[in-house]
Order: C-alpha cells, then structure tokens, then sequence
C-alpha cells in the first residue's frame, strides 16, 4: 500500500504478498518477505541492514536504494532504478 513502512533495530518477517506504492525504510536489521513483492515506491535499505525477497516485479517508478544487503531469491523483474550498494 502507500504510505511508509519502517524496520528498525529488530527483525521483521511479512508472508502476504507485499504490494509497495509508497517508501520501505529498511533502517536497521533484516526485513524478509516471504512472497513476491509489488512494487510501484522506494526501497532504502540502511547500511548494516538487509532486505531478502522471495521474489519481485517492480515498474519503472519503483527504486532501490542504499548502502545495505539485497537477497532476492526468486525470480524478479526490476524495472526501475537499482542503486544498492552493499552486497547483492
């Protein structure tokens, strides 16, 4: 949905599919979906912090961004921005 969704020091773990339009702040931590994600907004992923998917298809609008983790384990479609710069 819209809006904003924040990870903070402590770990946190989502099964539904996961529909973004809005901001993902992965601040601290690991936020892990255990779905697909659908992404139109912003994903920050903080350094020292981490962000693992089961998979993603995103639209053009959508970005990546950050000095943190990126684990995508299923198959993804990105086609926005990409700027991560930990590991991937």
């Amino acid at each position: 949905g819209a809006g904003t969704f924040v990870v903070g020091a402590q770990d946190g773990s989502i099964a539904p599919e996961f529909q973004n339009s809005g901001t993902v702040n992965v601040n601290a931590g690991t936020l892990e979906l255990q779905v697909r994600a659908n992404s139109s907004g912003t994903w920050h992923i903080a350094d020292g912090a981490r962000l693992v998917m089961k998979g993603a298809t995103t639209t053009s609008a959508s970005v990546f961004q950050g000095a943190g983790d990126v684990e995508i384990t299923g198959s993804a479609t990105i086609n926005g921005g990409y700027a991560v710069t930990g590991t991937t």
